[in-house]
């Protein structure tokens, strides 16, 4: 059933349901009485009130049913209330489509008849209804109708009353709990003299202590008498006025309490006229305000006295009240200051204070803090105050300001902080923490502020009891600190040096300390002063580390120490010295032979020379000379001698001598590595240089540089960047490249050009690296530069190579194109022509003749795509497109097309596949089949008897992955290796007698050997001449689907007798027969079928070749039926003959009551569907034969443009046989096709490409230009003979929807039909019911007859009234001039409703569109939709009178 539309308001009306509070009550008997007359006078079995929510329908009462709720979803009252106000009636709910399905019809109880009143509040909102119903059709009379209208006004005064009943009780309990609540007490009184109570509540006892009862109705006792006197006459005067004049009053008065103390009252009041009792009643409340009153007198007490400081400003700042102490702190009398702005006794520099504390104050309510104000002297004040904001005398947001004048406070603090401050500099600049220990207290009074930071230690330690030397000190260091401090406890005060531990760290502390007494006190202290040391020790130990480094680093560097006593004329050796000279250690050089080492002659000669000038001239002396040492060898020697003067005169040689030895010998082998390397470099062709980092001093050039840049060497040593003046202008951006690249990645490889010192430009490869040290630091800087001007040479020949080649292969391409398109012309012609011949009556010669003219045809169009092909193949534009794909459709698909060349030659055609192959493959069907085909054609053509197997072996990896080995196997000439070496090559066959005989161009398995490769395998062939070949390729997929075929539901057929005289048939068949769950028996022949059907096993199915030697299959059928004697009925019979064998068959079929025809190669997929659906009483006399080809229906103009007369004959001859009405627009060139698409409405365009005068791609961006400003969009389909990809890219970009390539073949022509016409009706009306059931049909009889199942007196009814729909569309009309965009949107929504229920499919679609855009969309959008939803009614009204009219002649 379809959900109940939900009207308008229905928050409202569910609003209005819930404010009666009679969902989920208790049964009432005045509710059941009304549904039990309602079921009395209605003669019904079934009556309930109802109530619908948003969920369910609740019956308050039921007569005849025990559900208390259903779901709203199926309700029928609740399409009732929301269909309509009124009385509604259902005669038979199973025959309206709108009940038909819900459970109370299906169901228990059984409702046939249902009719209802709705429950209707003041404010016209249906809640329910009251609802009679049964079990048998039936419609109430008007009397009957009357009844339970009767009683539905009846159920819903009952839901008043209800309603007030309840609301009176809560008024009740809300005003009993707010009197009994309230502080205060309401009274009456009578207008007379004493105002005599009436009325009155016990709070008047707890306000006045007197008992109510002594006032309440006794003229005697007058509320006058407990007023106090002094307010009395004021009190009556003032309620006499008010009397008078019929106002309110509000006083505020004191009263004698019964106790004797006063009591403040707030009395409010005004007179009512009583118009039942024609009299004047006085009503008020009297208020006990005391407390309050209290409270004021007691503020305005601590206000006037106290002596803080308080006033109250707003937040303007202006001051409305303040006490005497604060207005004297500013020395201002309170006259002066009250009505004055804050701002005037504020400094200027402060305001910007004074407006972010009342920011503040205002978003937090509290705000604290000192405020600096000025006093009439001009000094300044300072006030500490904690202000809030409150309400002061009736006027809200006030600010109380509660403050206490610190000014002195504030001045003494200045100074104090002012000699803090002083003091703090002062320690803060000694390096030294200071502290004073009282021995008494045991604490510490005084830190010095930078202690912490000296100490190392937080001083929060200090005072926490513990002991610093226990916990700090070094293990080593704690005795000696004890024994200090034990010093100081007798007088003593100490220095010392120590170590503490903190966080695994070594300190060095030096503390002194010494007593302190005081003379004016009897308390001891200690002062004193730490100094952290830690950097003066680590330097004492560096210093004693370096000293013993020097030592070893002088035995490593072998140096050794010498000096020279001048005075006391003695020699003294370092041992390292000793060990240089190799003498022992107790050797002792005599001062007159102290150069005896030397080497005679110039060495010596020059030591003597450089210590004379030392003694003399006081010149340092370095040099290398050649010793003699003690065992006689040579060595060399670094000589540094120093002189020590004292006044004047040279008392003191010293200096070292180091062994250089090892490293004169090294430098010899470096000078001559250098010179080799020099060498070397000085043939380099490339500049290489480096530079030092980071300093950027050149370290080398190689001197190539001269020759690449014409520039001198030494120039380039003097700048490292030297490189960059040689930059040529427009490669200059190079070097911000190459800084990037170098702080990015350390190096850099760039080409760019340089100009030379001669004005050349060169192509240079420039390299650059950064070297590393051990330590990741950059050092160095290598850079190479190559002159690569000739391989640029070489590379823009090739590029102009390459553009030639390309421009060749465009040329190659645009040849191919209008060769394609210059042939397939007249192909289309001769192809389309002939398949129309062969479908006409022609003589056997005839039909002989354009069977091989259609032929020859097709032949030299397979030639045109197999050369196509490899073009695409051979310039790369050939692209797989991977795609999910039923291999078994594709297997079968593949067979269907080569089994009819198979049958004309006899030949055996089998598919092997395995039972659990899956379906599903990501693979690309076209490519796959293009080379199945081919290589089935090729072993069909070179098979003259025998089979051809298609094999197909799965072979699973991982997870989905899957390998499929396909093989193409047959029994025929077979190829020699020779041959073999030939077959991949294009434009080539085994040998030229092949070409003779068979015919084809050579190319087929070059193609398909091409498309193996992109699949990424290759072709592989197996032969032997004069037995057959074997070609096989791998195919790498993903499986999608694994699922294979179940087992058969028909469980009729369990044994199954398998005949056929192939034993590899007979093998992979029973395969697949016995993976279905059956039983499958195989018999080689006629003799062997006999032997199993005349055994003791009954056989439920037979399938019998028809091709088999000696006895074919319908002479074994034949014996079957008669000496067997088992007819169709025992034995149901399937005969599998060749696809050309279906004529001879048709006869012995009905002759001998085969029950199928199957076509080899076997469809297994097919055979399953037969054998499932084995019928065994009704027996198939003929091969199935297609259904014949039904024109598709409609009414459509087709405008084609064509040149050639030919090719518009065969397309107008082809429309017409596909369509069952077509208009054919004839045009000879694409200006001709723009004019009559001006002209005429056209449903499609077929556009040939290549015309004269305008081409079809001009004609196409024309008629997309009008297009754009009309906003219409007719298909256009282009014609051309161009196969290209590229051909048909230009086509789509032109604006064209689809391609056909000529020649055309009627099925393409058909699918485009389909996909681009929205097919009509071409009968009486628009009803098409083999239409698809995705189309939208103006009446869509079949889909309405199934809802009223079929019938047809409703279906009448429903299409009378569905003609008052043209109210809707004419109110429409009126509201789109005015505008009116609720009002359209509402009328449409009505006849979307309608048009839905009655299947009007396209009208609901545009009223639809008309709802949606009613509110939004531009005022020409709305007029366009209604033109449409205007004249698809016009169409449909004239569906609906002959609708109507046939009926009532049926």
């Amino acid at each position: 059933m379809n959900k109940p539309v939900q009207p308008q308001h229905e928050d409202l009306r569910i609003s209005q349901l819930y404010s009666y509070h009679i969902l989920d009550t208790e049964e009432e008997e005045e509710f059941d009485f009304i549904t039990d007359m309602a079921a009395k006078i209605c003669d019904t079995k079934y009556a309930t009130v109802t109530l619908v929510d948003r969920e369910r329908q609740w019956f308050k009462s039921r007569h005849g049913i025990e559900a208390t709720e259903t779901p709203v979803s199926l309700s029928i009252c609740a399409t009732a209330i929301k269909t309509s106000h009124d009385f509604f009636e259902v005669p038979n709910i199973k025959i309206d489509p709108r009940f038909r399905d819900i459970p109370p019809v299906l169901g228990d109880p059984d409702i046939v008849f249902y009719a209802s009143y709705p429950l209707i509040t003041e404010d016209g909102y249906a809640l329910g209804a009251l609802c009679v119903a049964d079990d048998k059709e039936k419609s109430l009379t008007q009397e009957q109708r009357k009844g339970l209208k009767s009683l539905s006004a009846q159920a819903m005064r009952l839901l008043e009353l209800r309603k007030r009943n309840f609301e009176l009780k809560q008024n009740q309990t809300y005003y009993h709990t707010l009197i009994e609540n309230t502080h205060g007490s309401p009274y009456r009184s009578l207008d007379d003299e004493n105002q005599t109570f009436v009325f009155l509540t016990k709070g008047f006892e707890i306000i006045t202590g007197h008992p109510v009862a002594d006032f309440l109705n006794n003229p005697q006792k007058s509320f006058k008498d407990i007023i106090h006197h002094e307010d009395l006459k004021r009190v009556m005067a003032v309620k006499a006025e008010a009397i008078r004049e019929n106002k309110t009053w509000e006083l505020q008065y004191r009263i004698n309490h019964s106790s004797g103390f006063l009591k403040w009252i707030d009395e409010r009041g005004k007179t009512f006229y009583d118009e039942l009792t024609n009299k004047i009643y006085i009503d008020g409340i009297i208020l006990d305000i005391s407390f309050r009153k209290n409270e004021e007198a007691l503020f305005k007490n601590i206000f006037d006295n106290s002596q803080g400081l308080i006033c109250i400003h707003d937040f303007e700042g202006k001051i409305i009240k303040i006490n005497v102490a604060a207005a004297e702190s500013l020395g201002y009398e309170l006259d002066q200051v009250i009505g004055k702005n804050l701002r005037e006794f504020l400094n200027e520099y402060d305001y910007p204070m004074i407006e972010r504390y009342m920011s503040e104050i205002k978003n937090a309510g509290r705000h604290k803090g000192i405020l600096r104000l000025k006093s009439k002297s001009g000094t300044n004040k300072y006030w500490a105050y904690d202000n809030s904001v409150a309400e002061f005398g009736g006027i809200k947001d006030m600010i109380v300001t509660n403050s206490v004048d610190i000014t002195d406070k504030v001045r003494m603090e200045k100074t104090l902080k002012a000699t803090e401050e002083r003091l703090h500099l002062i320690a803060q600049t000694i390096d030294d923490a200071y502290y004073v220990y009282n021995v008494n207290q045991g604490k510490y009074e005084y830190f010095s502020p930078n202690s912490e930071k000296v100490i190392g230690v937080n001083l929060d330690f200090f005072s926490g009891g513990k002991n610093f030397n226990d916990t700090f000190v070094h293990e080593e260091d704690k005795l000696k600190c004890k024994e200090a401090a034990k010093n100081l406890l007798n007088g003593t005060a100490f220095n010392i040096e120590y170590r503490i531990v903190l966080d695994g760290q070594v300190r060095w502390l030096n503390e002194k300390a010494f007593p302190v007494v005081s003379q004016n006190s009897k308390e001891t202290r200690y002062a004193g002063r730490v100094t952290d040391v830690t950097q003066r020790k680590n330097i004492q130990f560096e210093l004693e580390n370096t000293k013993e480094i020097l030592e070893q680093a002088s035995k490593t560097a072998r140096v050794g120490a010498w000096e020279v006593d001048l005075i006391e004329k003695k020699i003294h050796w370092s041992d390292m010295m000793k060990e240089i000279h190799a003498v022992p250690e107790d050797f002792q050089l005599e001062f007159d032979n102290s150069l005896s080492f030397f080497k005679k002659g110039f060495n010596r000669n020059k030591a003597s020379e450089a210590l004379d000038l030392l003694i003399k001239k006081q010149k340092q002396t370095d040099q290398e000379l050649l010793i003699v040492d003690a065992n006689g060898k040579e060595k060399w020697i670094r000589l540094i001698g120093k002189a020590e003067y004292k006044m004047g005169s040279c008392i003191r040689l010293y200096g070292t001598v180091q062994d250089v030895n090892d490293i004169r010998k090294k430098t010899s082998e470096l000078i001559k590595t250098k010179q080799q390397l020099e060498s070397i470099l000085s043939e380099l062709e490339d500049v290489v240089w480096a530079f030092k980092l980071p300093t950027y001093k050149m370290l080398f050039v190689t001197p190539s540089v001269e020759r690449f840049f014409g520039v001198n060497s030494n120039e380039c040593m003097q700048d490292p960047e030297f490189w960059t003046q040689f930059i040529y202008e427009e490669d200059r951006y190079i070097i911000e490249e190459i800084g990037l690249e170098l702080e990015e990645n350390n190096g850099y490889e760039k080409e760019h050009r340089i100009v030379t010192k001669d004005g050349s430009i060169r192509w240079v490869c420039h390299i650059g690296k950064v070297i590393f040290d051990s330590n990741d630091t950059p050092i160095r800087l290598d850079i190479k530069m190559s002159d690569v001007t000739k391989d640029k040479e070489f590379e823009k020949q090739l590029i102009a190579e390459t553009n030639r080649a390309n421009a060749a292969s465009k040329s190659k391409s645009d040849f191919l194109a209008n060769m394609s398109h210059e042939i397939r012309t007249p192909l289309n012609g001769v192809i389309g022509f002939t398949d129309l011949l062969l479908k006409s009556d022609l003589s056997h010669l005839q039909q002989q003749y354009a069977d091989n003219a259609n032929t020859a045809g097709k032949s030299l169009l397979n030639l045109i795509n197999d050369i196509l092909d490899f073009s695409k193949i051979e310039a790369g534009k050939l692209d797989l497109e991977m795609v999910e794909s039923d291999l078994h459709e594709i297997l079968y698909e593949t067979l269907d097309i080569i089994k009819y060349p198979a049958g004309q030659k006899n030949l055996e055609i089998i598919l092997d596949i395995p039972p659990t192959l899956p379906n599903q493959f990501l693979i690309d069907p076209l490519r796959l089949k293009q080379i199945l085909i081919n290589l089935l054609n090729n072993a069909i053509k070179f098979t003259e008897k025998g089979n051809v197997t298609l094999q197909v072996v799965p072979e699973f990896t991982v997870e989905n992955n899957c390998k499929l080995h396909f093989s193409v196997i047959d029994t025929g000439i077979g190829i020699s290796e020779e041959q073999q070496k030939k077959l991949f090559k294009a434009f080539s066959q085994a040998d030229n007698s092949t070409t003779r005989k068979f015919g084809g161009t050579g190319l087929g398995l070059t193609i398909s050997n091409l498309l193996a490769e992109k699949m990424g395998s290759h072709i592989n062939v197996k032969s032997e001449e004069g037995k057959g070949s074997t070609f096989y390729f791998t195919v790498n997929t993903e499986v999608i689907v694994t699922q294979s075929r179940n087992e058969l539901a028909n469980k009729a057929v369990k044994r199954v007798l398998f005949v056929d005289d192939n034993a590899e048939v007979r093998s992979i068949t029973k395969k697949h027969l016995e993976s279905w769950g059956l039983e499958c028996y195989t018999a080689g022949n006629g003799f062997e079928a006999f032997k199993h059907l005349t055994g003791n096993l009954d056989f439920d199915l037979a399938l019998i070749d028809y091709h088999m030697p000696y006895v074919d299959g319908i002479q074994v059928i034949s014996q079957i039926r008669k000496e067997l004697k088992l007819d169709a009925s025992m034995l149901p019979i399937f005969i599998m003959s060749y696809y050309s064998d279906g004529e001879k068959l048709k006869t012995p079929m009905i002759k001998l009551k085969i029950n199928q025809n199957i076509s080899k190669p076997l469809n297994y997929a097919d055979l399953f569907d037969e054998i499932e659906n084995l019928n065994q009483d009704v027996a198939q006399n003929q091969q199935p034969q297609p259904l014949q080809e039904q024109k598709l229906s409609g009414e459509f103009t087709v405008l084609v443009a064509e040149d050639i007369s030919m090719n518009m004959l065969l397309l107008k001859t082809l429309l017409g046989n596909i369509l069952h009405k077509v208009r054919v627009i004839e045009c000879g060139n694409g200006q001709i096709a723009v004019e009559k698409y001006l002209a005429h409405d056209v449903d499609l365009i077929f556009m040939d490409v290549h015309m004269p005068e305008m081409d079809g791609l001009n004609a196409t961006q024309n008629i997309r230009k009008i297009e754009a400003k009309t906003g219409k969009h007719v298909p256009i389909v282009a014609l051309t003979a161009g196969a290209l990809k590229e051909d048909q890219q230009k086509c789509f970009e032109a604006g064209m929807d689809d391609f056909l390539t000529k020649p055309i073949h009627p099925a393409s022509l058909k699918s485009v039909l389909e996909k681009h016409l929205e097919l009509k009706d071409s009968g009486d009306h628009a009803i098409d019911q083999e239409s698809n059931s995705e189309r939208k049909l103006s009446f869509n009889k079949v889909k309405l007859m199934q809802l009223i199942d079929n019938y047809q007196p409703l279906l009448k009814e429903l299409l009378i009234t569905s003609r008052d729909l043209i109210k809707k569309i004419e109110a429409i009309k009126s509201m789109l001039t005015n505008l009116d965009r609720e009002g359209v949107k509402a009328n449409a929504h009505y006849i979307r409703g309608a048009s839905q229920s009655m299947a009007f499919d396209v009208l609901a679609e545009l009223s639809e569109a008309m709802e949606m855009s009613a509110l939004k969309a531009k005022e020409e959008t709305l007029v366009e939709i209604f033109g449409k939803l205007e004249s698809e009614w016009s169409r449909l009204d004239k569906i609906i009178l002959e609708e109507i009219t046939n009926i009532a002649d049926e």
